[in-house]
């Protein structure tokens, strides 16, 4: 396990290394040994130090010695870089826990291995490393700062490195930093973007730069999802013409960058806008008014995050002027409606057979029909001989104690002289699909047609009917 892993997981607390002097690391395996030099280099960025010997967790290492460890806990932890990579190392590209390998082969971040026998430092093979390289004469690897691909000179020297063995010991100076530059103020109408970006920058965030004073816009640049790594720091640089821009910088989950992360937007060394606070869009316009002056290829600079800006005093309220009044619209002339077509008269229908003057047949001796268990308004033609229920045996209520009502003195209906004969009824219905029956009584034919029904009443006991078919 390394060094940084241990003080992440709070195993152990390293001792700061701030002055020259000779140290001792005994073995990292027994005992809490590690030193940490953060002198001279940019926030976030320092070296760790510790004796790394064949025991116990430590028992499997292909060499012993003294392992130093360059750090930069903005960096990825699986973006490699070496010397031959394309643009190394002003790309940017390393661990952000990275091994100096004294052999300078960087095979770890090449994956030809695990580590080998000539990766740690130690008196009788590579015993020292400083700003300039190793003791074997090698420019790589060096103590020089290297965070977002910007090189800096440390000045940190560690020589006199021991035997390894259980207790090594180490000798750090901090050497004469070379002179800083006067600053230098960017031309009035070069446009700057500072980023430090957050934990998901990769996979969510993106920004345009347009020209809007022109017709269309002119894209000036962009940068899509997944063009920049997570927690590193960005510095782009543009050289804009004359007109009106607009900046957008967006995130596709709505959360802005999240803190400690941020951006900050200047023109002509004058900062535009600290911002990363927003949901799905950060949009800034802005204006150049300064001479042109070539373009140049943006090359990530070191930065400081500036103070923030005190925020603008709002300009005063001025209602909106009042709309003008809203004449309604004439209400439309009422239509009236269509008269209705007129129902065509209905079509004469015609007989369906001519009526005929004599019955077809004799008549049945039968009745045509079988007799229904529906009462009619008056008696059959022929009384039946017998009641058609036989009489109960006992009454079906108790007789009263008393009548109910009291006699009355006469009679309410006058006895008729003599019964009446004529009271029956006849019913007749013709069943046939096909045939057309007559009805003949008193002297009188009715035409049944098939599928007809007719009914008589008043018919006197000696009256006769009769039923025949017409033929077709």
């Amino acid at each position: 396990m390394s060094a940084w892993s241990k003080i992440q997981l709070g195993w152990v607390t390293p001792t700061v290394i701030t002055a020259a002097g000779t140290y001792t690391a005994r073995k990292a395996c027994e005992f809490p040994d590690l030193f940490q030099i953060s002198k001279n280099f940019p926030s976030g960025e320092y070296l760790l130090i510790e004796n790394r010997q064949k025991c116990k967790f430590d028992g499997v290492i292909s060499g012993p010695g003294l392992a130093i460890f360059h750090i930069d806990d903005s960096a990825s932890y699986t973006t490699e870089g070496y010397p031959g990579q394309s643009g190394w190392p002003t790309n940017g590209n390393h661990y952000r826990v990275a091994l100096l390998q004294a052999d300078g082969a960087y095979s770890l971040e090449k994956g030809a291995n695990r580590g080998d026998s000539t990766d740690l430092f130690f008196s009788g093979g590579v015993n020292s490393i400083t700003s300039a390289g190793t003791s074997s004469g090698a420019a790589y690897p060096n103590t020089k700062a290297y965070k977002g691909g910007t090189i800096l000179d440390t000045g940190i020297s560690i020589t006199n490195i021991g035997p390894s063995s259980d207790s090594m010991s180490f000798t750090v100076s901090f050497g004469a930093l070379p002179p800083v530059p006067s600053p230098v103020m960017p031309p009035a109408n070069q446009f700057a973007l500072n980023m430090l970006t957050d934990t998901y920058t990769s996979i969510d965030n993106a920004w345009t730069l347009y020209q809007i004073s022109s017709n269309p816009p002119t894209l000036i640049a962009s940068r899509s999802i997944g063009y920049y790594g997570n927690n590193l720091p960005y510095t782009e640089t543009y050289n804009l013409a004359n007109g009106k821009y607009q900046f957008n910088l967006t995130d596709a989950f709505g959360d802005g960058l999240l803190s400690p992360a941020y951006y900050n937007l200047m023109l002509g060394g004058s900062v535009l806008k600290n911002g990363g606070t927003f949901t799905y869009l950060d949009s800034t316009t802005f204006t150049v008014a300064a001479s042109p002056v070539a373009p140049v290829k943006p090359v990530p600079k070191p930065f400081v995050k500036p103070a923030p800006l005190p925020a603008p005093k709002p300009a005063p309220f001025k209602p909106a002027p009042k709309p003008a009044p809203i004449k309604p619209a004439p209400k439309p002339a009422p239509i009236k409606p269509a008269p209705k077509p007129a129902k065509p008269a209905p079509k004469p229908v015609k007989p369906t057979l001519p009526p005929v003057k004599k019955p077809s047949r004799k008549p049945s001796k039968k009745p045509s029909k079988q007799p229904t268990d529906v009462p009619t308004a008056a008696p059959s033609v022929v009384p039946s001989a017998a009641p058609s229920v036989a009489p109960s045996a006992a009454p079906s209520v108790a007789p009263s104690a008393a009548p109910s009502i009291a006699p009355s003195a006469a009679p309410s209906v006058v006895p008729s002289a003599a019964p009446s004969q004529c009271n029956g009824s006849f019913a007749v219905q013709n069943n046939s699909s096909s045939l057309v029956l007559s009805v003949t009584i008193k002297g009188n034919t009715i035409v049944l047609d098939p599928g007809a029904y007719i009914a008589l009443e008043g018919i006197c006991a000696d009256d006769t009917v009769v039923v025949d078919d017409i033929p077709a």
